[in-house]
């Protein structure tokens, strides 16, 4: 999975489990990996909270906010803030531009 933009070049090596970002090379944690694919596969398009727990976990059980959170402020640390936005009481979404 490849996409670059003037600002970013970004690519998902689903075999190895590594995320290229402008050259540099990021390994994940599955559940960070899974998580960037997800958003990775609709560019743009807003994933809200429920959507994300049950694709990654299988399960509407025991879920909370901040699993998600988590994960996704993780992710923000390795590959920069600007690349998932938070969109208010629904969700996020992968910003490449």
């Amino acid at each position: 999975m490849m996409a670059s933009t003037e600002k970013v070049n970004f690519y998902i090596d689903k075999e190895s489990y590594l995320v290229y970002k402008n050259n540099n090379s990021y390994m994940l944690p599955k559940k960070e990996f899974e998580l960037v694919c997800l958003l990775f596969s609709k560019p743009g398009k807003v994933f809200r909270r429920l959507e994300i727990y049950k694709e990654l976990w299988n399960t509407e059980d025991n879920m909370t906010d901040r699993t998600i959170d988590v994960h996704i402020s993780r992710i923000r640390k390795k590959l920069g803030e600007e690349m998932i936005r938070t969109v208010i009481g629904i969700g996020y979404k992968l910003v490449l531009d």
